[in-house]
Formats: structure tokens, C-alpha cells, sequence
């Protein structure tokens, strides 16, 4: 099993799992959509509740977003956890390939989008192309540096209280309005500006 190769006690995996979804959160709120609700369990909690995913960020009502900056919150989770595992001193190969399995489904939702805007996502195949994976994980990268020390404040809201409102999300992130007078292209505008439609939907 990939938790038996991460090989972190529970508590540090909620709060990769914290990470993960905030690191989500905090991209969709500096592209402008709002949230529903952001949540994380254990596994042992995610058993007993007999599901799957020990994660998710849920966006509220339909928005229309930059495919750039739905590409980058696509890849936002898998980033925030990287980052944070090197912080902490705990980055491994063999970790950082557990969390890329786990993001699986991020990037099957970034194919989709990418698709929907009749573009063609690659994974390594054309490094420095727009629509390149590395390319959209280096601007993931770029604009989770603006609002790191709040996905941080986020992570320890989810893992205290395991879910938080859509409505709290900004001020956690953003206490002193860090980050906002910087949009995501001001930071890093490789991405195209086509635009698709986000419906309410978990990452």
C-alpha cells in the first residue's frame, strides 16, 4: 500500500492531507471562486465513514475561470504537500512518488479542463510548453509562494477542526490581505488566458 511506503505516523498524513486541500483552496480563491466547504479526515476516520477520500475542497456555485488558473490549482495539492515535506525535513523519492500517486485524480481533472478548452495537456513531453505539466506545476509553484504562510494557517485549521467553511477560507489565508494586490499572471504569465467553466465539484 502507498501509506506503508510513505511511512508517516497518522498524524503527519492528515496533515499532508491538510496541505493538499489547502493548498487547493488557497488557488481557487486567488483565481476568484468561491468555497463551499474544505475537509480532511484521517484514514482511520475515512474508513469508519466508508469513504474514500481523505480530502476535499469544495467549490460553491459555477464560475468561469482562466484554464491557467484552473491548471494550476489542479496541481496545487500535490505541490503544497512537496513543498511541505521538504520544509519539515521529510522529503524522500520514495514519498514524493506516494503523493504523486495520490494526486491521480488531481491530474485527471486537469486533463479534463485542459480538454474542455480544446488544448492538450502533456506530462514531460514538452518541457517549457504552456500546457506542459512542469510548466503548470512551476506556476502552481510561483503563486503558492504568494500565499504560503496561509495555506499554512488553513492546514492547521483543517487538521484542528477537520473542516472549514467556505466563508472562513479567506481570512485564514489572507489575515492581512497577503497576496492579494498579486494575481496568479502578475506572478508568472506563461498560461494562456483561454477561459472554461467551473462547476461546483470537489478537487
Amino acid at each position: 500500500m502507498t501509506t506503508d511506503v510513505l511511512d508517516l505516523p497518522e498524524e503527519q498524513r492528515l496533515r499532508l492531507t491538510a496541505m493538499h486541500e489547502a493548498g487547493h483552496a488557497a488557488l481557487w480563491h486567488q483565481a476568484g471562486v468561491r468555497l463551499d466547504k474544505v475537509l480532511v479526515r484521517t484514514a482511520t476516520e475515512a474508513e469508519q465513514l466508508g469513504v474514500r477520500a481523505a480530502g476535499q475542497t469544495i467549490v460553491g456555485a459555477k464560475a468561469t475561470i482562466r484554464l491557467g488558473d484552473a491548471l494550476a490549482v489542479a496541481a496545487a495539492g500535490e505541490r503544497a504537500e512537496d513543498r511541505w515535506l521538504r520544509e519539515s525535513g521529510l522529503w524522500t523519492k520514495a514519498r514524493a512518488w506516494v503523493i504523486e500517486r495520490h494526486a491521480a485524480r488531481d491530474r485527471l481533472h486537469a486533463c479534463y479542463s485542459a480538454q474542455d478548452a480544446h488544448a492538450q495537456l502533456t506530462f514531460g513531453e514538452r518541457t517549457g510548453h504552456p500546457y506542459d505539466y512542469t510548466t503548470i506545476q512551476a506556476d502552481a509553484d510561483a503563486w503558492l509562494d504568494v500565499v504560503w504562510d496561509g495555506v499554512r494557517r488553513l492546514a492547521d485549521a483543517l487538521v484542528h477542526h477537520r473542516e472549514v467553511d467556505g466563508f472562513a477560507v479567506p481570512d485564514l489565508l489572507s489575515p492581512a490581505h497577503e497576496g492579494t494586490a498579486t494575481p496568479r499572471r502578475a506572478v508568472r504569465g506563461s498560461l494562456p488566458a483561454r477561459g472554461i467553466t467551473v462547476r461546483r465539484r470537489p478537487t
